[in-house]
């Protein structure tokens, strides 16, 4: 997904689909700094959030794929949330819109 949306490969590798040492070093020490940077590199905002969730360490927190396919970027809805913080309650809204 990181590579449709970039263009480029998240992780180098050679003819032989092999990924380059210094690809495995950035594999091992994949952290929040370096997955920022190679976030950089997606220009569609959703699709730059949807793929942030997808590379989420923990495969706890990773989207399930009904929550992949329903992401705004593949569903081509629109969402906008908003938070309303008062000083004992936090209220949030989310309005989902198809786009037309």
């Amino acid at each position: 997904m990181f590579e449709l949306c970039s263009g480029i490969p998240l992780f180098l590798s050679n003819s032989e689909d092999d990924i380059l040492y210094e690809s495995m070093l950035d594999l091992y020490a994949f952290s929040d700094k370096y997955k920022k940077k190679r976030m950089a590199e997606i220009s569609n905002i959703e699709a730059r959030n949807l793929v942030a969730q997808m590379l989420t360490k923990d495969p706890h927190k990773r989207p399930h794929m009904a929550q992949v396919l329903a992401h705004p970027f593949l569903s081509g809805k629109k969402r906008l949330e908003c938070w309303v913080k008062w000083p004992y309650m936090t209220f949030s809204c989310r309005i989902e819109c198809k786009a037309t």
